[in-house]
């Protein structure tokens, strides 16, 4: 497979470019774990790149590279692949991801995907990638159509917020919302009450640490708002609130069709609970906010 010259003392090594990995590649789910060798050969057969395979023309590789400049470890050489590509591919069928020490004393972050297992650690600047494809774990779609751009963005700490449009503010061009950073004052607890996230097609790659702090904001939010409603539900007076509260329209994939009045004070403040009420159960970007709670303005 690796075209070895005797006479030249050369090998073809396979190469995973950006280019290469951004496609739409269709996957073979089956096939034999090769015994020895170097492990790129085995990502090239489960991404169908391998002479027979269904991707066999789109597959790349460095040709003629004399082995006195292959990079190796132990006793195999490694391909090359890109990095954004790396983050892309992982990211597309991400399951798990954990931390361990190596032998040396380093990091190795393990990714559990659905075509294999990743290890990846540094070695003197270098970053090693290993691909296991013997090992995989079961297959649940996290996030369909990942966009790399995403990806990055949100590894680099940025995030979507809310700009408009929303109860009568201006709607921006297609696009509710706009790239951000975290500044160093920033709160979570902060930005969670202030601000309307934007659905990121990434899987966001956090800290242990920051995703607990979510977690709790998440877990008192949600302790919150069953308190409120269960006071709610309790209420009999006044009697114009209650008559006000009980024409809502109800919770259900249509209500955001419905206009709800706003030209008593009464009914500005059950307007306010339904919309809140609605936000609390449904991500805020598949809303339609042209025909939606716009209506509530």
């Amino acid at each position: 497979m690796n075209q070895y010259s005797v006479e030249h003392g050369t090998v073809n090594i396979p190469h995973f470019s950006k280019s290469l990995l951004l496609q739409d590649l269709q996957i073979d789910p089956d096939f034999s774990r090769m015994n020895a060798g170097s492990c790129s050969f085995d990502l090239l057969r489960r991404l169908g790149l391998l002479p027979g395979q269904t991707n066999e023309a789109l597959a790349e590789y460095d040709t003629k590279v004399p082995l006195d400049v292959v990079v190796c470890r132990g006793n195999c050489y490694c391909g090359r692949i890109s990095r954004h590509g790396f983050v892309f591919l992982a990211s597309k069928y991400f399951q798990h991801v954990s931390v361990a020490e190596t032998t040396t004393g380093g990091t190795c972050f393990i990714l559990s995907t659905t075509i294999g297992r990743f290890k990846c650690y540094e070695i003197d600047d270098r970053t090693f990638i290993h691909f296991d494809s013997g090992t995989r774990s079961s297959y649940v779609e996290i996030i369909k159509d990942q966009n790399l751009e995403d990806i990055l963005r949100t590894a680099r700490g940025e995030y979507q917020h809310f700009v408009g449009p929303f109860l009568g503010t201006t709607a921006k061009a297609n696009n509710p919302f706009e790239w951000r950073r975290m500044e160093a004052h920033e709160s979570l607890e902060r930005l969670a009450c202030t601000q309307f996230y934007g659905v990121t097609n990434a899987v966001i790659y956090m800290t242990r640490s920051t995703l607990q702090r979510w977690k709790r904001i998440k877990d008192f939010a949600y302790a919150m708002l069953e308190t409120v409603l269960s006071v709610l539900d309790g209420v009999e007076e006044p009697a114009e609130f209650v008559s006000a509260l009980r024409k809502l329209p109800p919770l259900n994939d249509g209500a955001q069709s419905y206009k709800v009045s706003m030209r008593t004070p009464v009914e500005k403040l059950t307007s306010s609970i339904f919309l809140y009420r609605a936000l609390s159960g449904q991500r805020i970007g598949a809303k339609s906010y042209e025909g939606g709670f716009s209506d509530l303005s």
